[in-house]
C-alpha cells in the first residue's frame, strides 16, 4: 500500500530523522501486522548477551556521568507488545552508530534524529 505525504508530513519527517521509505514501511507493517517470532534458544552470554569487565563498565558509567546534564531522562517501561516497534530506533541506531568514528552528537546531528536527545 502507498501513502501520499504532503510536504508538511515530508518536513515533520525529516525533523523527526526519519525517511519517507522508512515511515512507508512502518505504515505497511501496521497495515499487515506483525508475524510471530519462534525462538530458536534462550539468550545467553556470547550468545545474544554481552558480559562486560568491571572496567569497561566503569567506562560506560563514566561516559553516561559526563553527558547526563545534556539530557532529560525519563523511565519508560513498557507494557506490551509494542516495545519492539516503539524501540525499533534504537535497533537502527545500534546497527549504524560507529563510536569509534564519531560522537554520540555528531550522529544526531548528522541524522537529523531527536529520538536519543
Amino acid at each position: 500500500m502507498s501513502y501520499n505525504f504532503t510536504q508538511k508530513d515530508c518536513n515533520f519527517f525529516q525533523e523527526l530523522g526519519i525517511s519517507e521509505a522508512e515511515v512507508q514501511q512502518q505504515l505497511n507493517l501496521f497495515h499487515k501486522g506483525v508475524n510471530h517470532v519462534v525462538l530458536d534458544r534462550a539468550a545467553t552470554v556470547h550468545d545474544g548477551i554481552n558480559q562486560y569487565s568491571e572496567k569497561e563498565i566503569d567506562h560506560f558509567i563514566d561516559c553516561f556521568e559526563k553527558e547526563k546534564s545534556s539530557y532529560s531522562i525519563t523511565r519508560f517501561i513498557p507494557a506490551s507488545g509494542m516495545a519492539t516497534r516503539m524501540f525499533q530506533f534504537l535497533h537502527h541506531f545500534i546497527s549504524n552508530y560507529q563510536p569509534n568514528e564519531e560522537t554520540l552528537r555528531s550522529y544526531l546531528n548528522r541524522k537529523r534524529t531527536y529520538k536519543l536527545a
